[in-house]
């Protein structure tokens, strides 16, 4: 078995989301209250009660790096460590900590620094993102008529998202049910995410991140600035990553062809787990959102369950 973590991406949000963790597993509360303790604002309120929080990129962030880091050190916990991680968009933040970029504390603060300048860059750039069911070729030439809206992530063959400022992804949406694409899903953003219009974001970030000691990251972390594994300048590709092109289908190809057989996506719910099986189904796929899945995986992974 070759195991990788896989970090689901912002827009699996939802309030209420970890509570059954939090609640029956003490290792997963202490790491949700350590964050609590950290930040300068009620997390466990954003996570367990306030229904607008989790729609604030600053604050959905923290939470969602929160979760996924609380799930992935007690799986560890139990004997289930990965030989390599990914992650879809905000998700990859919660692979460098699987990869060891950084202790909790600091990769806590590097995702609240993140979260904030991407949520002021949406003050004064507004935008949204869009799924799309359909494939590239019709898609680009819709995109390249519509200034203003990028091709912002590549999930798999016929499933991608578009990002734009947000009277261009509207009429962008308008053009493609036009050209007889039918799906065409709004998502849980706040902004235009993986396109320039985050470069804000990117600039500020990037001059934080200069002030912040990472580590070079243990084998095997996959990009989605290249869709391939990491190779260097790290530092480099944080940034890039919020302004580019999330390169997801590839990168998972490049999984499967290193040998990975076995993947666990931990989240608030299943979302990459769909792109994996689209790859190949007779991959072992797991997806950690609540305490039942975690309880089924660990049984799943370990010999005796214990």
């Amino acid at each position: 078995m070759k195991l990788a973590f896989i970090f689901s991406p912002q827009g699996s949000q939802f309030t209420g989301m970890g509570k059954d963790l939090y609640d029956n597993i003490a290792e997963i509360r202490q790491t949700i209250d350590q964050a609590d303790a950290l930040l300068t604002y009620d997390l466990k309120a954003n996570l367990f009660e306030d229904e607008t929080a989790l729609n604030n990129t600053h604050y959905v962030q923290t939470a969602m790096f929160t979760l996924g880091a609380a799930i992935r050190d007690y799986l560890n916990r139990r004997g289930i460590v990965s030989q390599g991680s990914a992650g879809l968009s905000l998700g990859e933040l919660a692979a460098y900590y699987d990869r060891g970029v950084y202790d909790f504390q600091t990769g806590l603060l590097v995702v609240e620094h993140r979260g904030f300048f991407m949520d002021r860059a949406t003050k004064f750039q507004p935008g949204a993102m869009a799924a799309v069911k359909t494939d590239i070729d019709k898609l680009e030439p819709l995109i390249e008529e519509i200034e203003g809206v990028y091709l912002a992530n590549y999930n798999t063959e016929n499933q991608l998202v578009v990002s734009g400022k947000s009277m261009a992804l509207e009429q962008f949406i308008e053009k493609a049910k036009a050209a007889g694409i039918k799906r065409i899903i709004p998502l849980k953003t706040a902004g235009a995410f993986h396109s320039p219009c985050m470069q804000e974001a990117a600039d500020n970030f990037s001059g934080y991140l200069n002030y912040v000691k990472l580590k070079e990251p243990e084998p095997t972390l996959y990009l989605n600035t290249t869709g391939k594994p990491y190779d260097k300048d790290l530092p480099q590709e944080m940034v890039k990553q919020i302004t580019s092109p999330v390169l997801f289908h590839p990168l998972l190809k490049h999984m499967i062809a290193d040998g990975f057989d076995t993947f666990v996506e931990i989240g608030p719910k299943p979302m990459i787990t769909k792109f994996i099986k689209a790859l190949d189904s007779n991959l072992e796929i797991h997806c950690v959102h609540d305490l039942e899945s975690l309880n089924h995986t660990i049984k799943e992974l370990t010999k005796d369950g214990s």
